[in-house]
């Protein structure tokens, strides 16, 4: 009679180190996934800073707006797809 508990926690017992596990896994998952982020964020943004000139000479001399965006978003998405293979 020792062993006294509700029957909600015995019935959570047997699941309870499964449970700590994917916890653990989501969060560890949730911060790679922030972490990828950043990076692709940090890249881009550097790889624009260092074609800012271009960009400016671009839209000088008469580029539309979609197509510097296009540019920009072009590399960006070259970039993704080169980090995540």
């Amino acid at each position: 009679m020792a062993d006294i508990a509700p029957m909600e926690q015995i019935a959570l017992e047997p699941v309870a180190q499964q449970r700590m596990v994917m916890a653990l896994l989501v969060s560890f998952a949730s911060l790679a996934l922030i972490l990828s982020a950043l990076g692709i964020y940090s890249v881009l943004s550097y790889s624009i800073a260092q074609r800012t000139r271009e960009i400016g000479l671009r839209m000088a001399l008469g580029a539309q707006r979609g197509n510097v965006l296009r540019l920009v978003v072009g590399g960006g998405a070259g970039l993704a797809l080169l980090g995540s293979q």
